[in-house]
């Protein structure tokens, strides 16, 4: 599925070009909330969500989403460390950093989409193995 935005500016899908399953990866659990909604309502399985690189590398080896939406600035790893360890593992699923997508594209993501910056407080619901999933 395309990702792509109607008139309104929303995002939304249309074909098979880009997968349809996501992992969300950010440090703040309301910004996952509001990511996983406005995914969801677009259409998209999210299939798991990771506070931290390390349960973002486990997630991706687990869950193999299409698409990683993948934080910058995580409290263990930065983005473009666990981009490039998953990069290295041969898994090429399509990574969007947020707030910037610039080192994702130079790094060999098939495709970067920037995102909104929203944080607020919400429950913690990650998972740390694969077990978890």
């Amino acid at each position: 599925m395309r990702a792509g935005t109607d008139a309104n500016g929303w995002l939304e899908r249309d074909d098979g070009v880009v997968g349809s399953t996501v992992l969300i990866v950010d440090d703040h659990a309301g910004f996952r909330r509001f990511a996983r909604a406005l995914l969801e309502l677009a259409g998209y399985d999210v299939v798991g969500e990771a506070k931290d690189g390390a349960s973002a590398l486990t997630a991706t080896r687990c869950l193999g989403p299409d698409v990683v939406l993948l934080d910058v600035a995580l409290p263990d790893l930065d983005g473009f460390s666990v981009c490039e360890a998953i990069l290295a593992e041969g898994v090429r699923p399509l990574i969007a950093m947020t707030p910037t997508i610039r080192r994702s594209c130079e790094k060999g993501s098939p495709g970067c989409s920037p995102t909104p910056a929203a944080r607020s407080s919400a429950p913690d619901r990650t998972a740390t193995s694969c077990s978890d999933w």
